[in-house]
């Protein structure tokens, strides 16, 4: 990940270990990516353990990359606010410099 960002320059590193907190919410997002699909294989399908330990882990290996991402977004969300004027004050921050 990039120390700020490339658009608005909004510094991304606010403090050390200020993304583990996202951990908890790509947990979250994982427990409501499989616990449906879970239901699903078992109430529908009828399938065992084994195989639905399988296909979890797969669906989860495959989506974990964009998982991680949107946890990460929704924890910055958190704690940074969105501002309408961004582009204005970057634009007086570019000038004064």
């Amino acid at each position: 990940m990039e120390d700020r960002c490339r658009v608005c320059g909004q510094d991304f590193i606010i403090e050390d270990g200020f993304f583990l907190g996202a951990t908890y919410v790509s947990y979250a997002i994982s427990v409501a990516l499989a616990v449906p699909l879970m239901l699903l294989l078992v109430l529908v399908f009828h399938w065992s353990l084994p195989p639905i330990l399988a296909v979890l882990f797969g669906v989860l290996l495959i989506f974990m990359p964009g998982i991680v991402r949107i946890s990460r977004a929704a924890w910055f969300s958190f704690f940074v606010r969105y501002d309408p004027d961004w582009e204005k004050k970057r634009i007086e921050e570019l000038l004064q410099s």
